[in-house]
């Protein structure tokens, strides 16, 4: 089960919430009741994935026009959802202009603030180590 992860370091259930993903949904259609800040749509939300070892399945988007799918694998308990909330016309390549919510960003990771919360296990890195 997902779970959603909040800075005061309360994990919530996703079960039944705008932000529950474990089945097909449309991503779009539930950008205008979330607020990724306040005051702004869209989902900007760290995910507690199922504990594991190893690197397993964490999500999967599809683009439903063109079947192109992106599966995202991982070994680190978080999964941070994010959907380009703060974009706002921003030139990008061959002049393209990116506007609010036009993509989204799945980023594996621990949980934020991990080092302030001693229950959700140890978080270290050495300087100079790559973290694979």
């Amino acid at each position: 089960m997902l779970l959603l992860f909040c800075l005061s370091g309360e994990i919530l259930s996703v079960a039944g919430t705008t932000y529950d993903f474990r089945h097909e949904t449309l991503l779009g259609e539930r950008i205008p009741y979330v607020f990724g800040a306040p005051g702004v749509t869209g989902f900007d939300i760290n995910y507690c994935l199922s504990p594991s070892s190893g690197v397993t399945p964490a999500a999967s988007l599809i683009h439903r026009h063109s079947g192109r799918t992106l599966h995202v694998f991982t070994d680190q308990p978080g999964l941070q959802l994010y959907t380009g909330n703060h974009l706002n016309g921003i030139t990008g390549k061959h002049g393209t202009s990116y506007m609010q919510h036009s993509s989204v960003a799945l980023e594996t990771q621990n949980y934020p603030d991990a080092i302030h919360h001693v229950s959700h296990g140890r978080l270290s890195l050495t300087v100079c180590k790559t973290k694979r």
